[in-house]
């Protein structure tokens, strides 16, 4: 069964720090979506919030969480 997920993304930089939408995912394997999707999330990240390429995509990735039904769970855990 396919489910629907969110990803987002929390930034504590801005001056109001919220987690801000980049993804939805329907898939039925979240782990082997995510991992086929990261490099696209992480360069969406980079452009809506003017991420520089100094930045690591592991650091933008640590701040990447996928929204189900129990609460947030970190991509990091998940992929």
């Amino acid at each position: 069964m396919r489910k629907l997920y969110e990803v987002v993304f929390y930034s504590g930089d801005m001056p109001f720090p919220a987690y801000y939408v980049i993804n939805q995912i329907e898939c039925e394997n979240l782990e082997e979506e995510l991992k086929s999707e990261m490099p696209l999330i992480t360069q969406r990240v980079r452009q809506m919030f003017g991420i520089l390429e100094d930045v690591s995509d592991y650091r933008i990735q640590e701040a990447l969480y996928v929204l189900q039904e129990d609460g947030l769970t970190s991509l990091n855990i998940i992929a």
